[in-house]
């Protein structure tokens, strides 16, 4: 699929991402836009932790049998890839994929803020950000690199 199609903006009037530019995936793009403040730490952590994050009806979740209590006999296999849903839509895209799509939203987000000299710059929570994303950057880094990912 042509993720590297989606395009992101920072708004600063609602202190958030828009990804925009590939309607095909509803899913996706909704899923990017929905962190907002100190939103974005909390998706970015469950990334670096390979876990879930859920807002009212939408969020993502990985495969990953330890975090969510998985048994193989009970529940069967696992899905491959990070489970996006808004409502009852479901994407399923692949981790590395998602975590690029995740970093370049954590950059937008971090560079509008800047740019704008945006009040959250002084939140307790926004050098967690920067460390959280410095994280992620070093992951996606691995993964363009044929390396494992950090975890």
């Amino acid at each position: 699929m042509p993720y590297d199609l989606i395009q992101t903006r920072f708004e600063p009037q609602h202190n958030k991402v828009v990804a925009f530019g590939w309607k095909e995936d509803f899913v996706v793009q909704a899923i990017l836009c929905s962190f907002w403040r100190s939103g974005i730490l909390k998706a970015v952590r469950a990334v670096l932790n390979r876990t879930s994050f859920d807002l009212d009806d939408s969020g993502f979740t990985y495969p990953n049998a330890e975090y969510l209590g998985w048994d193989d006999d009970v529940d069967g296999p696992l899905w491959e890839g990070v489970c996006a849903h808004v409502m009852s839509d479901e994407a399923f895209i692949p981790e590395p994929t998602f975590a690029r799509l995740m970093l370049r939203v954590a950059q937008t987000f971090i560079a509008g803020a800047n740019e704008h000299d945006h009040p959250m710059l002084r939140e307790p929570w926004w050098p967690e950000l920067l460390d959280a994303t410095r994280r992620l950057e070093a992951m996606v880094a691995a993964l363009d690199d044929g390396g494992a990912a950090e975890r």
